[in-house]
């Protein structure tokens, strides 16, 4: 859940929606009979099929949800950790682990939920597999090349069938369901029938929900398309944002400039070359990053965005209403000519002109000062934004 949390919570927080997603997580595996070794190897001599049923369902499920969460924006799949596939190591590793599985009657998550309710076997099995865990540390120098070899990268399945995430992901509830038919119709031989007819029941509920929810994702433009779709009806209306004029930005940044962000939406390098005080730099291109939600959404300051053209400037306020929920305006001028207006050092021969001219110039070298002292405070701390690296052994 690492991809939702620094958004909705809090760092310290998220240790302990960790605490009690653990105590849940051993809850329902005890509860599905999980802890019991019999039950586990039940699927390997062919008498009980419930592992397959469980993971298949929570499989699918997961893959739904992740599906949704990430087609109406809640959920940055791009952060999403794919562990790197080692192709000779999985193999070896696969078959040690099955191995153990059979004989142990445990897989290392479950043997940990069986030996916290008292079970003596689970409880051998995890000292076992907490010294395998130490004897591979010390043979892992001469293990190095077989464990690194064949390396594939991080790779996922639809990659490798060419297909996309929701072909593949409707393939995968196609295989769960004739995994359920098939094991239905080899219990059916052996157990009570209508305690099978309403567990069918549910698992055709389980399969018709995430068929629906996978069609929707197929079916429904995606956040992001929405999104583009409304930038474009702005921009076809010429991007009616709030602006705010050069003479009247300046001096509420003099006197009130912790009111403001002053965001250039320009490239790194122009921004590099020249900029207006106090300025943050949010290419226009990058404005769409996770990295820039925090700012965008933020309500205790007004974004104020400038380019070299006013229509870019007026493109990114719109962008900024659009995917988040803070105050945006554009600014009226472009950066060139806000520099003209404050920082000139030619006195206009008009003498009507040469008092604003000098009001100008006293707001610039405010500006300035700003810029050398507190502009290390006004910009944000600028993170990045990194994959949770983590999974199911």
């Amino acid at each position: 859940m690492a991809p939702l949390v620094p958004v909705y919570f809090s760092h310290q927080f998220e240790l302990i929606l960790a605490f009690f997603i653990g105590v849940a997580f051993g809850f329902v595996l005890e509860q599905a009979g999980f802890g019991s070794s019999r039950r586990l190897v039940g699927l390997f001599y062919g008498y009980d099929f419930t592992v397959l049923r469980v993971f298949f369902t929570a499989g699918i499920t997961a893959m739904a949800g992740v599906l949704l969460l990430g087609h109406v924006g809640l959920l940055d799949l791009g952060l999403i950790y794919v562990n790197p596939t080692f192709l000779r190591a999985a193999l070896v590793g696969g078959g040690i682990m099955g191995l153990g599985f059979v004989i142990g009657g445990f897989c290392p998550g479950t043997s940990i939920c069986a030996a916290v309710t008292g079970k003596v076997d689970a409880m051998a099995f995890v000292l076992g597999a907490t010294l395998g865990v130490f004897a591979f540390m010390e043979v892992y120098p001469w293990m190095e090349g077989v464990y690194l070899a064949q390396n594939l990268g991080n790779l996922r399945i639809s990659d490798l069938l060419g297909v996309s995430p929701n072909v593949f992901a409707l393939g995968m509830i196609a295989m769960a369901v004739g995994a359920f038919v098939l094991v239905d119709h080899l219990e059916f031989r052996n157990k009570d029938v209508d305690t099978l007819r309403m567990a069918r029941q549910g698992r055709i509920l389980v399969a018709a929900l995430t068929i629906a929810v996978v069609g929707f994702v197929i079916v429904m433009p995606s956040h992001a398309d929405v999104v583009h779709m409304r930038l474009e009806k702005a921009r076809a209306a010429g991007f009616d944002v709030p602006r705010i004029p050069a003479d009247h930005f300046a001096r509420e940044l003099a006197n009130s400039y912790r009111k403001y962000n002053v965001i250039d939406v320009r490239s790194a390098e122009e921004y590099e070359a020249g900029h207006l005080p106090l300025a943050i730099n949010v290419p226009l291109g990058q404005m769409e990053q996770r990295g820039w939600r925090a700012l965008l959404t933020q309500r205790l300051r007004t974004n104020v965005y400038y380019a070299d053209d006013p229509a870019m400037a007026a493109e990114a306020c719109a962008l900024a209403d659009l995917l988040g929920r803070g105050e945006n305006m554009a600014l009226r001028e472009t950066r060139q000519e806000f520099n003209e207006l404050f920082y000139s050092e030619e006195m206009p021969v008009a003498r009507g002109s040469q008092d604003a001219w000098r009001a100008r110039r006293k707001i610039g070298e405010e500006l300035k000062k700003l810029d050398e002292t507190e502009a290390r405070f006004a910009a944000p701390v600028k993170t990045t934004v990194q994959p949770a690296k983590g999974g199911c052994s």
